[in-house]
């Protein structure tokens, strides 16, 4: 797959879009959030979402919650077809978004991640994400989960 056909594009309103996003929720996260959930984060100016594209095809998202006071993006969700992993699409997808936000004015991106998702710890930290803390027992089924951050002002480049 060619880097060159990718496209991250931050979603501006209601439409197919959000409903494949959601789908895309429900189908393959393992803690889906109901529509009222969505509504609540996308519909109060406290998120931004970013839709990746191959050509004309939805293949993943981002949702970041926004602190526009701290200028700080929260990783709430990331997600690609099934179908499209292992193409580094995760990779391209959240390069982008995060230098959005970036642009948007945010100075650095938090997030929680399964402490037992290796592939997705050596990504983030490849993106210059740093291992804040342990979180015990953080989801439901008793995992644990990793506080990371990465501080845009400290680091030398999204590139």
């Amino acid at each position: 797959m060619k880097k060159e056909f990718f496209r991250v594009s931050e979603w501006q309103d209601e439409g197919p879009d959000f409903e494949q996003v959601m789908a895309l929720d429900n189908k393959f996260f393992p803690t889906p959030w109901d529509y009222a959930y969505w509504q609540d984060y996308i519909g109060k100016n406290l998120s931004k979402l970013y839709i990746f594209r191959i050509h004309l095809e939805l293949v993943g998202f981002a949702l970041f919650g926004i602190d526009h006071f701290a200028k700080q993006a929260h990783l709430l969700k990331i997600m690609i077809k099934p179908s499209w992993r292992r193409h580094h699409l995760g990779e391209y997808g959240l390069k982008e978004s995060l230098t959005q936000l970036q642009t948007f004015g945010m100075n650095s991106c938090f997030l929680e991640v399964n402490a037992r998702n290796t592939a997705a710890i050596e990504l983030y930290k490849k993106l210059g994400f740093q291992i804040l803390t342990r979180k015990k027992h953080f989801y439901s089924s008793g995992d644990d989960a990793f506080a990371m951050e990465l501080d845009f002002i400290c680091a030398l480049s999204l590139e």
